[in-house]
């Protein structure tokens, strides 16, 4: 099966909308193409452009080649997301293909999970390490003064969702998390990852707590990966959404709604 997916939420890193064309056949995943947008806030001049040019690199030729669009839902820019979802709506409808969106803040506990496994030791005759339990926070900017923010529990097997997304101060996001900590009995270090985590980070240092938190760094490519992974399993289960059905997570009213009042 040929994805194309693009993020465009900033979840891992300011600046990190990027495209991936990822191949699947059997259990062999592999990245065919992958570009950057040097400036994600003009996606509306560079998307079309990109895409061709991803397709071009990956050998799919066009978009007739694709069996699957997949795109991060957010949250994130409000102009960003409007723009890969006009577009990607308009691909999938013309060419009759499925799209899938998948939360961005979903796609980076996964890319998380995967990169932490990807580092552990697996020796020989050794049982596989074990992941866990630990909870981690997803932190993306927003708002000046507040954060998006997204709590999950973390283990070898899984991830699942403790609290969903929600814009807050960075202290609350914060005190939430070690809240949710001591009433789950959970000792590990808290993980700060996301576009925003270096925030957190900072402020956990301020307040003499290094020991209570680590700081991860995921690619923003990894986080689109993730996102086509996770179009992948919704295709094979035939879990596809109607179009009219998809729609971004418009957590933060854009600037024009902010002016009005709305």
């Amino acid at each position: 099966m040929k994805i194309l997916a693009l993020e465009t939420g900033e979840a891992a890193g300011r600046g990190g909308a990027s495209l991936v064309a990822l191949q699947i056949e059997g259990d062999d995943a592999r990245v065919a193409a992958q570009s950057a947008f040097e400036n994600p806030r003009q996606l509306g001049g560079q998307i079309i452009q990109k895409i061709e040019e991803t397709l071009q690199s990956a050998g799919w030729n066009d978009l007739q080649n694709v069996d699957a669009l997949a795109l991060g839902a957010g949250p994130g820019s409000w102009t960003s997301l409007r723009v890969a979802f006009a577009t990607f709506k308009t691909l999938a409808q013309s060419l009759e293909k499925p799209l899938i969106a998948v939360p961005s803040f979903d796609a980076l506990a996964g890319a998380t999970q995967r990169a932490i496994l990807n580092s552990l030791p697996r020796g020989r005759g050794k049982k596989a390490p074990i992941l866990g339990p630990h909870l981690m926070l997803c932190l993306s900017p927003c708002r000046p003064g507040e954060l998006y923010g997204k709590l999950f529990h973390l283990s070898d097997d899984h991830f699942s969702q403790v609290q969903s997304e929600s814009i807050a101060q960075l202290k609350d996001h914060l005190d939430a998390a070690f809240s949710q900590a001591l009433a789950d009995s959970i000792e590990s270090p808290l993980l700060l990852v996301g576009s925003a985590a270096q925030e957190g980070a900072d402020f956990l240092v301020e307040r003499g707590e290094e020991e209570l938190f680590r700081l991860l760094e995921i690619p923003p490519e990894a986080v689109t990966v993730e996102v086509a992974l996770s179009a992948y399993f919704a295709v094979e289960s035939e879990e596809i959404p109607e179009l009219g059905e998809l729609e971004p997570l418009y957590l933060a009213p854009s600037s024009a709604e902010r002016n009005l009042g709305i």
